[in-house]
């Protein structure tokens, strides 16, 4: 039986699918799309999504930028770490990993940022190390060009180690918060790191305190063999293009042989597959779909550009009809450019891009039905052995469709063969590549109810030390999370709570799969709400009513619409289902009725 794999996804902050009719347009840049997109896959129980990033307007194809930006192929581009935090901020479990390149942020700035952006997610927060492959990039940071590949990943590996050391550079107890002593945080536990390499050097110590998982996950995409002894030494996640099974099998089975000779345990390193699978209702739906796609000219130009602005060569100097006069070089992105010119097989370059079956971001064709898709997935995986699929778009464009497509109908589908998880596993503090093992319970990646999980698997709050214990503090009230009289602020008014309810550590906590409720509302094993059975979608969380405190108002805070009265000190509560409506749960003469509310 295949063991149950990650899944991940990859998209930048670009205009989405905006020629589209299931896109936005390409605007506005407020975010939003792509956080609704996090939403829905954390729904389906993804492990992480990465934001991609350039830092550079292209003029490669053509000469110029114009095909850029008449196309949007990679710019415009904004800041991935904004939306990262936005993201994470409107999930509760999704891991969220932006890129931040080597060559423009200086070690102190990157270490500092992520800590800061993990405590700000509760420790769901994920480096993607990239070391930028544009000349053109370079030039924004004061520099003529960039060094060779082989120089970079040398300066790659030392910028890693001084982050490292930063990140060490408080002790995980370094915060005692002796408010009788006046302590915040014991100077003897914070060090300088006096860091001097051949490339980078440092004082240190970093001066944000530890962060959740103390060092994010770090994750990279290596695909030359430079690149995966990279990956193999500092990531725990790496992002793979594979030609087929059989180049899945040997890149990952090459990454964990160079992770072993790192001193490192194989199985701490998952190695993510890109697939860009086409879905429809029926196969022949799908295959009309995907080759609707593969020869539209826009897209065949998109990808040209994109291409071209990976490996600075212009692509447009080429006739579509004719194969590549010769084997093409780059000091970028060689790996992507071996992917798409596939040099030696006599093919046109029309044919080359049709035939890339997702552009450059495909590993294995993926075409039918969500059931023929999944069933695939699993005989790959199988094949393979390990560790997952990152899912995402030829040229990294989405739009709502496909976002419906794969979180409501692949995911579903992989879920009923158990070959993904049905949902987040509490306690569990994996994030991304850091999933082989539990680090709370011991308990593996074949225990089917400790399916490893995304960053947010850990639950927010802070461990403090107490004695020779450790108990975990709940982040706002700072009570213990075992304390059954415990309460929680309303996220909107901060002046009003609500006791909060006991929690069943063996329930999943977001319900059942795929329902379309807030995650923080899922329903409750054995719960069956008044007036749930009129939702199509199915019943919600109760909150039981607690006549805390009498006012007259309604508040729409917490998920919860609540009406208490000054002259009879009753409260009636009602409650969001799955479907996002509200109903009355109790009535206690508040004139409500057990009567479907308007949708919050």
């Amino acid at each position: 039986m295949t063991r149950k794999f990650h899944l991940a996804c990859i998209f930048n902050f670009t205009p989405d699918d905006w020629q589209g009719p299931f896109g936005t347009g390409g605007a506005p840049w407020d975010g939003r799309f792509h956080t609704e997109v996090a939403q829905a896959l954390e729904r389906a129980c993804f492990d992480y999504v990465i934001i991609e990033d350039k830092l550079m307007v292209p003029e490669s194809y053509g000469g110029s930028s114009e095909r850029a930006l008449r196309q949007g192929m990679v710019v415009p581009k904004h800041d991935p770490v904004p939306l990262a935090v936005a993201m994470g901020l409107a999930t509760s479990h999704l891991g969220i990993v932006a890129t931040l390149s080597t060559m423009a942020y200086p070690p102190f700035m990157t270490a500092r940022l992520a800590s800061t952006t993990d405590s700000m997610l509760g420790g769901r927060f994920g480096w993607n190390i990239v070391t930028s492959a544009e000349d053109l990039a370079a030039q924004n940071f004061g520099m003529e060009k960039l060094p060779s590949w082989d120089v970079r990943y040398a300066m790659a590996d030392e910028y890693v180690d001084v982050v490292r050391q930063l990140f060490a550079s408080w002790d995980a107890d370094a915060v005692v918060l002796d408010r009788e002593q006046g302590i915040y945080a014991d100077h003897t536990k914070v060090r300088p790191i006096h860091f001097k390499g051949e490339y980078f050097q440092g004082r240190g110590p970093l001066n944000t305190v530890p962060s959740p998982q103390h060092r994010p996950a770090f994750v990279q995409a290596g695909a030359s063999p430079r690149g995966r002894m990279f990956a193999a030494r500092n990531a725990d996640s790496v992002i793979a293009i594979a030609n087929g099974p059989s180049g899945m099998k040997q890149f990952r089975d090459d990454v964990r042989k160079h992770a072993e000779a790192a001193g490192r345990d194989p199985d701490e390193v998952k190695v993510l597959f890109c697939v860009t699978p086409t879905l429809g209702e029926t196969e022949q739906d799908a295959r009309d779909k995907y080759e609707r796609m593969i020869s539209s000219p826009q897209l065949i130009h998109d990808i040209l550009a994109e291409t071209s602005a990976l490996t600075e060569i212009d692509f447009a100097q080429f006739d579509l009809d004719k194969p590549l006069p010769y084997r093409l070089e780059t000091n970028g992105e060689q790996g992507s450019l071996d992917q798409l010119q596939q040099w030696g097989s006599g093919k046109t370059l029309r044919e080359l891009v049709m035939d890339a079956a997702g552009g450059l971001v495909s590993s294995v064709e993926l075409i039918g039905t969500p059931e023929q898709v999944a069933e695939r997935m699993g005989e790959v995986m199988e094949e393979v052995g390990g560790d997952g699929f990152m899912l995402t778009t030829p040229v990294l464009r989405l739009n709502r469709r496909w976002v419906a497509e794969v979180a409501d109908g692949l995911v579903p589908a992989l879920q009923r063969r158990g070959l993904t998880r049905l949902a987040y596993t509490p306690g569990n503090r994996t994030t991304s590549g850091r999933t082989s093992r539990n680090s709370d319970t011991g308990r593996s990646d074949d225990d089917p109810h400790e399916t490893p999980a995304g960053p947010g698997c850990k639950r927010p709050g802070r461990a403090v030390q107490a004695g020779a214990h450790r108990r975990t503090l709940h982040r706002r009230t700072g009570r213990r999370r075992d304390d059954p009289g415990r309460v929680r602020p309303c996220p909107r008014r901060p002046d009003r709570f609500q006791p909060a309810a006991p929690q069943d550590s063996s329930a999943p906590l977001l319900g059942k799969p795929h329902t379309a409720g807030r995650p923080s509302l899922a329903e409750q094993p054995g719960e069956n709400p008044a007036g749930a059975a009129d939702c199509p979608a199915g019943g919600g969380q109760r909150i039981p009513p607690q006549p805390f405190q009498i006012v007259s108002r309604i508040s729409r805070s917490c998920g919860s619409l609540r009406r208490e009265s000054r002259s009879t000190g009753t409260v009636c509560v009602a409650e969001r289902c799955a479907a996002g409506r509200l109903f009355h749960h109790r009535d206690t003469g508040c004139g409500l009725g057990r009567r479907t509310h308007e949708r919050l």
